[in-house]
């Protein structure tokens, strides 16, 4: 079976770190956030039970020296389905198989305690829809600091999203070929609600047209849900479809409020996307780069008001005060790319500055696609990402840790720190750290284990 296990140790004394206690869970990991000191925990468990079948024994002397490849034996079906076994002929009875073991519900165990059932059959919920996903996704909340199991809460299906609110998490289902239109191409997305302030509890659920990006993709303001989707594919002919669905909760129904449709031009998809608060940032591409401005002050009534077409894409999002929100994805020639965008006149917004990556070989960053990647001190908008590549032939493949500040309107860039430990290929096993000891702030680039320490002023360009 697949376990996977929680941990929680004090600090306290970092000379003397104490391990409080220890979960080990059925199954595997979805997701986690940590809200009010408690711990929400997204786990995964696929059900199986491990059969043998008996094997029942023929008389069979016409199928001596049977093989597939007989001529003599081709138009015997009866020799076909036996088994030689030193001469004697059998076949499995399929019909009545042995049971040797089975796992049909996750169990838990604490510490060294008992191990008990994680899902409770009073919070199991079971949707009614065509091809059920048979993988069972429990959402447990956990006291971190007495590691107390409080609650779960559990469903069955498969969730491709997690959102989770100070009051509520959100998980999204897209799973194929669930809600799915062969002839148009088309397909839904399930949400399911949850309770996570006071009491663990299933709210509801509804349904979206399309599929959910990641967790930047969903936002609860004043108890409504918002969520960006693209229906559809290029490849599929029919086009894409790149919309704004806003959604609240009554009566164990996700109800729908409002929408907005015509995101992006034909067979554009949505690349990245950011809410933050009565606004929406959303970035769609194929071959240049809309970035959109959207007015979700009445949930009821979303709308476009603002729209940049730059060449390239952003995939991250990142909000820099009220009035800057950088980009990181690629420019139009596939490098890899910050970007500033300004966006104090909301239905205006502007790129104001751009910073590509060394042109001389592909680089590529784990926070494309992870925004975890990413170390960024709010205080003065210091930030260092990992990213790697380059090209053997010019000798500057390797790792590296980049360093900026957004200041004054623009990035400002200090020097790479080089990753001198691994070998030339790229690792994704890297952060960076940004810290201050004494009057000196430091970045720390860790790597596989093994971290490479600068001080800023160290990394400053000479002009």
């Amino acid at each position: 079976k697949t376990k996977m296990s929680v941990d929680t140790y004090s600090v306290k004394d970092i000379d003397n770190i104490d391990k409080i206690g220890s979960f080990v869970i059925d199954g595997s990991i979805k997701d986690s956030r940590v809200v009010d000191g408690k711990l929400i925990l997204i786990s995964t468990f696929n059900p199986n039970i491990e059969k043998k079948y008996p094997k029942i024994y023929i008389d069979a002397p016409e199928c001596k020296g049977f093989n597939y490849y007989n001529q003599k034996f081709k138009m015997d079906s009866r020799c076909y389905s036996l088994i030689n076994d030193n001469g004697r002929f059998y076949r499995y009875d399929y019909e009545n198989p042995i049971i040797v073991s089975e796992n049909l519900i996750p169990m838990v165990v604490k510490n060294t305690d008992a191990e008990i059932s994680l899902l409770m059959p009073t919070t199991f919920y079971v949707p009614s829809k065509k091809d059920q996903e048979y993988s069972i996704t429990t959402v447990s909340k956990i006291d971190i600091k007495d590691m107390e199991l409080e609650d779960t809460s559990s469903i069955l299906g498969y969730q491709n999203a997690v959102y989770a609110s100070s009051k509520a998490l959100y998980l999204v289902s897209d799973k194929y070929p669930m809600y799915y239109d062969f002839q148009n191409y088309k397909h839904r997305s399930a949400i399911y609600k949850f309770q996570i302030s006071d009491k663990l509890a299933y709210k509801g659920m509804g349904f979206v047209d399309g599929s959910a990006l990641n967790q930047f993709s969903l936002s609860e303001y004043d108890d409504v849900l918002r969520i960006a989707t693209t229906e559809g594919n290029s490849w599929g002919g029919g086009g894409t479809k790149n919309s704004i669905f806003t959604l609240r909760e009554k009566n164990g129904i996700l109800e729908p409020l409002g929408y907005l449709g015509g995101l992006g031009k034909k067979d554009e998809r949505i690349y990245s996307v950011r809410f933050m608060g009565k606004k929406g940032y959303i970035v769609t591409f194929m071959e240049t780069d809309p970035f959109y401005t959207i007015d979700l002050s009445d949930p009821a009534n979303p709308l476009e008001i603002g729209a940049l077409e730059i060449e390239g894409f952003s995939s991250y999002l990142h909000p820099i005060g009220d009035d800057l929100i950088m980009g990181v994805g690629r420019d139009v020639n596939n490098k890899l790319k910050l970007e500033l965008f300004d966006i104090s006149i909301f239905s205006e917004p502007k790129s104001i500055d751009m910073y590509v990556f060394n042109t001389n070989g592909y680089f590529y960053s784990e926070l494309e696609r992870n925004h975890k990647a990413l170390a960024f001190r709010k205080s003065d908008n210091l930030f260092a990402i990992p990213f790697g590549g380059g090209d053997y032939r010019l000798d500057n493949y390797g790792n590296y840790l980049g360093v900026f500040k957004v200041e004054d309107d623009e990035f400002k860039v200090y020097n790479n720190i080089v990753d001198d430990f691994s070998s030339n290929s790229y690792s994704s096993l890297n952060r960076g750290i940004i810290f201050d000891k004494g009057v000196e702030t430091y970045v720390a680039y860790l790597v596989n284990g093994l971290a490479t320490f600068r001080t800023l002023k160290s990394l400053e360009k000479k002009e």
